[in-house]
């Protein structure tokens, strides 16, 4: 396979439709750049895999059923083999908005800007269009990232080979905002792209109901280690209601 200058990474189970629509928005995203998305699957079994592996634009990777770190980082690790200059992190069940292919400007953006080492796109995850923070400062969801700072990021929290950039001390959660920390702390910046938006169907479309967030939300055990070590009064009451509306608990 030649070098795609952009590999979008996810992961997925058992959300076919959802995905085939993903899917589509990513195709109108990326413009006239060349991409492969690479999939994570936890063993589906309502045809995902067998639509997976039959799209030319798509690779199935085995993700596992142990949480969300895991399934992203076997995407990261894949990106980083095939030497693409930016990988976008995005999720099954949201959609890039139609307009202006995002994904492709968000590279050009990048690559006339040295500084930024990530670009994160609005979202509606609650209700309206806005950016994520934490500590004040933009930490990424839906994002495209230079390679360099996913793999930087990546041997900061131990992995020399630059290749498992969400914290593995987690199983689901609270490792895509270390991602964005260790990117600040590194001495890159976090776009806010409000001009490319991303739709997230969280609170929006009852997307707290889904099965799979509530599997990620139960292995979500290990939260203490992200307050002690990046965590905040505020943050602690926020991960603690998150965690247990479905079941998890936070230690």
């Amino acid at each position: 396979m030649t070098t795609p200058d952009v590999a979008v990474v996810m992961g997925t189970v058992n959300r076919l439709r959802l995905l085939q629509a993903c899917v589509e928005s990513i195709r109108r995203a990326v413009g006239k750049l060349s991409y492969i998305c690479l999939v994570a699957d936890g063993n589906s079994t309502d045809g995902s895999r067998e639509w997976l592996a039959a799209q030319p634009d798509c690779e199935l990777l085995e993700g596992g059923l142990d949480g969300a770190v895991k399934a992203y980082n076997v995407a990261f690790a894949r990106a980083v083999d095939l030497n693409s200059p930016f990988v976008c992190q995005f999720n099954d069940d949201a959609n890039f908005l139609s307009g202006p292919p995002q994904i492709e400007g968000a590279a050009e953006f990048l690559r006339v800007h040295p500084p930024v080492g990530s670009v994160n796109f609005a979202l509606d995850r609650y209700g309206k269009w806005e950016h994520l923070r934490y500590h004040g400062v933009c930490y990424g969801n839906y994002l495209l990232t230079r390679r360099e700072v996913g793999m930087a990021v990546a041997r900061a929290l131990g992995d020399p080979t630059g290749k498992a950039w969400w914290d593995r001390q987690f199983h689901s959660y609270a490792a895509d905002t270390v991602m964005g920390c260790w990117t600040w702390r590194l001495g890159w910046s976090i776009y806010e792209a409000n001009e490319w938006r991303v739709h997230d169907p969280y609170t929006t479309d009852g997307g707290h109901n889904d099965s799979l967030r509530k599997h990620n939300v139960s292995l979500y055990t290990n939260g203490s280690v992200f307050i002690r070590q990046w965590g905040s009064p505020q943050s602690i009451k926020y991960n603690r209601a998150d965690a247990e509306r479905f079941g998890g608990v936070l230690r």
